[in-house]
């Protein structure tokens, strides 16, 4: 199927705008109300934007790193290496909303503002108190999350959950 969508879908202008016109209609029921917006990649203008107005799984889940590692680097990973449509996503972390741009490809992690976001003070349900130094542990309430080099620990201002 992949392949298939690879040769329906080569990554031009035409499909990026395609793919940003189905996300609007297709996709609500999941992220929230979005609509299409123009964009500009490599000096030419597209409609190939897609603007989340308040996204559901960010507002949902209430936590920066789940947002990073579970919805933006899979989604952009997904159209960008196995569709082959390189796809950016770019969460605003003060309104919740997120703009999608189809047809750019995404920074590398350690380039990417997000590896560098703090938590969500108020909302983020972790608790940096029942950091373990000596075995590089939290204590998420009834759960252990194991770090690993990569990851911040919680005394930064870098959300915790962030991995590069």
């Amino acid at each position: 199927m992949l392949l298939q969508f690879r040769k329906l879908f080569p990554p031009t202008k035409w499909a990026a705008e395609f793919n940003a016109a189905l996300t609007v209609p297709f996709f609500d029921w999941l992220v929230g109300p979005s609509e299409v917006m123009e964009v500009e990649i490599n000096g030419v203008k597209q409609k190939s934007g897609v603007h989340i107005k308040k996204c559901r799984y960010l507002e949902n889940s209430g936590c920066v790193g789940m947002c990073v590692n579970m919805c933006k680097i899979p989604t952009q990973d997904f159209f960008t290496n196995e569709f082959g449509l390189p796809l950016t996503m770019t969460p605003n972390f003060e309104d919740m909303s997120c703009d999608m741009v189809y047809g750019q490809a995404p920074p590398t992690f350690e380039e990417d503002p997000v590896s560098k976001q703090a938590c969500y003070a108020n909302i983020c349900e972790y608790d940096s108190r029942v950091f373990n130094e000596s075995n590089k542990r939290f204590s998420y309430f009834n759960k252990v999350i194991t770090l690993s080099g990569s990851m911040a620990k919680p005394s930064s201002s870098v959300c915790h959950k962030l991995q590069a």
